[in-house]
C-alpha cells in the first residue's frame, strides 16, 4: 500500500467537507478540519434558477461552522469572483470574524462589498501574492500558488498538515500568453507531485474539448472587428472579466476611441482596477454618458453591464428604449463578449432581437471569431494541471 494513501486516512483525523459549490456551478466552500482547528477555503454565492421566487442568492449552509466557530482559524480565498466571495457578508459576522486570507485585488473588492454592510471595520484581511506561505494554527500551513483566470490575484492553494495535504486548484485556465499578468507558476504546481494527497480540482468545462482560448487571441480578434467598424461599439461583458476590461481599455486607446461606462459595478471594478494599476486610464479617456453627443460614433467605445438580459442593467434597458442617455440606432455594433448562462439565454435572446430591430448590429462568439474566453480551462487544461500536481486521489 502506498505510504501517502494510508497515513491520509489515518483514522479519520483530518475533515475536509465541501459545503457547496461540488457538482454545482457557483457557491463555492469548503473546510479541512483537524482537532480543535478548521480552516475555511472560499466563501462564495451563486444566483437561484427561475423557479427560486423571492430568493436573491443561494449561500452554503453555515450550521456546522457556526456550531463550530471557535475552531475557525481562517478563511483563505482564491480569488475575488463573488461565487468564491459573495458569501462572506454573511459568513464574518456568523463565525466572530476570523482572518481572511487574499490576493491585492480580491482584498480591494471584498472590501469595498463589505464596506456597503458596515463590516469593514471589523475585518481583518490579510494581503499574500503567489509566494505567500502562512502558518495556521498548529496543523495547517498554506501555500498560495499564481495561476491564470479571468481576473488578478487568482491562487491555487496548497494546505499541509500533519494527516494530509490537500490542494485546492481554484478556478483557472493554462494560458501561455496573458494579456496583462504573469503566466502561472508551472514550475511550483510541479513541485507538489508527491506530496498531493488530494486535490480538489475544478471541471467547469470538463464537457469542453481541447483547450481554453487565450485571452490574447480574444484581445486580437476584438481589436480587429472594432478598428473596422464605422459606428459606435456597444460591448457587454461580465464586470468582473478583468482580463477582457483590460483587453477593452487598451483596444479603445489604440483605436482612438473615447469609453463610456454603463452600469454600476463596472463603474465599481474599473474603479478598484485602475487603483490596483491593473488598468491604466489616461486623462480624458473616460467620458460621461451625458457628454457622447460631443463626439463622433466612431469616437467611441461603450461597455455596459447586461450580458445576461438581466432586467435593469444598461443593455436590457437600451433595448428597451429606457436608458437615458444611450439609443440603439444604426450604425451601431453590440459585441456580446460572454458566455450565455442556460438559464438566462431566452432574456439575451429577446434583447437582442430587440436591439436588432433597433437598427444595431449583433456580433456573438463564435468558433471562426473568438470575442470571449472564459476563465475556465477545457479539457486539456485539466490534463495538464493534473499531470503537474499528480495528486495521489
Amino acid at each position: 500500500m502506498n505510504n501517502n494513501k494510508k497515513r491520509f486516512f489515518r483514522n479519520d483525523e483530518l475533515k475536509l467537507c465541501t459545503l457547496s459549490g461540488t457538482s454545482e456551478i457557483g457557491r463555492n466552500c469548503n473546510f479541512i478540519e483537524i482537532g480543535d482547528e478548521i480552516v475555511v477555503v472560499d466563501a462564495g454565492y451563486s444566483f437561484p434558477g427561475q423557479e427560486m421566487y423571492g430568493i436573491d442568492y443561494l449561500i452554503p449552509n453555515l450550521r456546522y461552522l457556526k456550531k463550530n466557530k471557535k475552531k475557525v482559524k481562517a478563511i483563505l480565498i482564491t480569488h475575488g469572483h463573488l461565487d468564491h466571495t459573495g458569501a462572506l457578508r454573511w459568513m464574518l459576522p456568523e463565525l466572530d470574524f476570523p482572518p481572511v486570507y487574499a490576493g491585492a485585488f480580491a482584498k480591494a473588492l471584498i472590501e469595498a462589498r463589505l464596506d456597503e454592510y458596515n463590516l469593514k471595520e471589523k475585518t481583518k484581511i490579510f494581503g499574500v501574492t503567489r509566494h505567500t506561505t502562512i502558518n495556521i494554527g498548529k496543523n495547517f500551513k498554506a501555500t498560495f500558488i499564481g495561476i491564470n483566470h479571468s481576473i488578478p490575484d487568482a491562487f491555487s492553494i496548497f494546505v499541509q498538515s500533519p494527516i494530509g495535504n490537500v490542494f485546492f486548484s481554484g478556478d483557472y485556465k493554462i494560458d501561455i500568453k496573458p494579456t496583462n499578468e504573469l503566466e502561472a507558476d508551472y514550475e511550483k504546481l510541479k513541485s507538489l507531485r508527491g506530496r498531493v494527497d488530494l486535490a480538489l480540482m475544478e471541471s467547469t468545462n470538463a464537457t469542453k474539448t481541447g483547450r481554453s482560448p487565450s485571452e490574447t487571441e480574444v484581445f486580437e480578434n476584438l481589436e480587429k472587428v472594432i478598428q473596422r467598424t464605422e459606428g459606435r461599439v456597444i460591448v457587454a461583458a461580465f464586470s468582473s472579466l478583468l482580463t477582457r476590461l483590460y483587453a477593452l481599455f487598451e483596444i479603445a486607446k489604440k483605436t482612438n476611441r473615447k469609453i463610456v461606462i454603463s452600469g454600476r459595478s463596472l463603474e465599481q471594478t474599473i474603479s478598484i482596477a485602475y487603483e490596483q494599476r491593473y488598468i491604466k486610464i489616461p486623462e480624458g479617456l473616460i467620458v460621461k454618458e451625458r457628454d457622447m453627443p460631443k463626439y463622433k460614433d466612431n469616437q467611441l467605445l461603450i461597455l455596459c453591464t447586461g450580458s445576461q438580459g438581466e432586467r435593469f442593467a444598461a443593455l436590457n434597458r437600451i433595448s428597451l428604449n429606457e436608458h437615458k442617455y444611450i439609443k440603439a440606432r444604426k450604425g451601431d455594433l453590440v459585441i456580446m463578449s460572454s458566455s450565455e448562462i442556460p438559464e438566462n439565454v431566452s432574456n439575451i435572446e429577446s434583447m437582442t432581437d430587440r436591439l436588432i430591430a433597433l437598427g444595431a448590429d449583433l456580433l456573438k462568439d463564435t468558433i471562426e471569431t473568438k470575442i470571449h474566453s472564459t476563465g475556465h480551462g477545457n479539457q486539456e487544461d485539466m490534463k495538464i494541471m493534473y499531470d503537474l500536481v499528480q495528486p495521489i486521489f
